[in-house]
């Protein structure tokens, strides 16, 4: 038995699916991603809900997209054009999730733009990052007090730098 707080009383769930990943580096400068997850989560019995409703067994669990997804290439500048440079550029993108145990709210799927640039040399790392860049507006369900959903991360930029010591 699960006991998931703040969704579900006492359940059994269970979870098939799958995930592939594919890599594939043509030279030393291109290198390429492609991922997708299919997941089928599902109450595998029937349970009174927190909201009095019976939840039939096969309804999907909250929270849990079927469908996602990314592509992502990058690039890695020769060293005798920018030496330690790189940039890369890609898509996420993920079908609905339900936002409640009886399966009667559910948000839209949503994709998003990312991108990066990078420099590394000897242990020194950095990278600015710019996720969302098309400014996708979808929401993404919200798990305090269930049936809720918020607004997906708007467009932002992040910024890292690293040193290793040897």
């Amino acid at each position: 038995m699960t006991i998931a707080l703040g969704q579900a009383g006492l359940s059994e769930q269970q979870s098939r699916g799958f995930e592939a990943d594919l890599v594939w580096q043509p030279d030393r400068n291109w290198s390429f991603l492609g991922s997708y997850g299919f997941t089928d989560a599902k109450f595998s019995d029937s349970f009174r809900g927190f909201s009095g409703q019976t939840v039939p067994a096969g309804n999907a669990l909250p929270f849990v997209s079927r469908h996602s997804g990314r592509v992502w290439a990058n690039y890695k500048f020769s060293p005798d054009v920018l030496p330690g440079w790189s940039i890369g550029a890609g898509a996420y993108a993920a079908s609905g999730q339900y936002v409640d145990n009886e399966n009667q709210w559910k948000t839209s799927g949503y994709y998003t733009i990312d991108a990066k640039i990078g420099y590394e040399r000897g242990g020194f790392r950095a990278a600015i990052t710019a996720k969302n860049l098309t400014g996708e507006n979808y929401y993404t369900p919200y798990s305090w007090l269930g049936g809720q959903v918020a607004p997906g991360a708007p467009r932002m930029i992040y910024g890292q730098i690293s040193y290793a010591f040897n």
